[in-house]
């Protein structure tokens, strides 16, 4: 099948199970995780299909820890309080770093009116999680995953594209299709739709 058509494909199922399960905390994030899976391969094979070849690292970088997130929570429920965790430092980082000036934006942006009921909200769903599901960070989902090696090496290239630095912007200048990088990011694409595939079928029991 067409990666585009089996892409569209389960994003249809996905989108179907969304609503059914917006009340189960573990189900719901598997399938947003899923879901962005989804969106960011079909935007990676569709810059490659337009010969836009330096965007797809960038995007690569993303969808790289997307689905290292998705494959750890798709095998370890406990992880999802690991990946609470994290969220709740960042958001509590975020309020307890506003200037009066970023308000609005913050309120208009994530539908917020009460910030600091929320923060106390946010404060306390983190003192209510065990020290066992401390925040997480990148390099150690990524040897959870089984991906240390890919973390010490491609990530590290993959970084360096996402934040446009000197060694990035030189290297692109000679991409192609032959590049081996650009050819990493679009061949490891199927194998992370086939294990998305599969965790349907068994979480959901979507047929595949």
């Amino acid at each position: 099948m067409n990666p585009s058509n089996r892409i569209e494909e389960l994003r249809h199922k996905v989108n179907n199970l969304l609503p059914v399960y917006k009340s189960s905390l573990y189900r719901y994030s598997l399938l947003a995780y899923s879901r962005s899976l989804l969106d960011l391969a079909d935007a990676i094979i569709t810059l490659s299909d337009a010969g836009k070849l330096s965007g797809i690292p960038i995007l690569y970088r993303t969808f790289s820890e997307t689905f290292v997130d998705f494959h750890n929570l798709s095998t370890d429920k406990l992880y999802g309080y690991r990946l609470q965790s994290n969220r709740l430092k960042e958001w509590i980082k975020v309020l307890s770093n506003l200037e009066p000036n970023h308000l609005s934006w913050l309120k208009e942006s994530a539908g917020l009116d009460d910030l600091n009921g929320f923060k106390e909200q946010l404060l306390k769903e983190k003192s209510a999680l065990n020290e066992k599901y401390k925040p997480i960070k990148i390099g150690a989902k990524f040897e959870l995953a089984g991906l240390k090696d890919f973390y010490d090496t491609v990530y590290n290239e993959l970084c360096s594209d996402s934040h446009s630095n000197l060694r990035s912007v030189f290297s692109r200048l000679n991409l192609d299709e032959s590049d081996l990088k650009v050819q990493l990011c679009i061949a490891t694409i199927p194998q992370a739709l086939k294990e998305l595939e599969d965790t349907l079928a068994q979480v959901f029991r979507v047929d595949s």
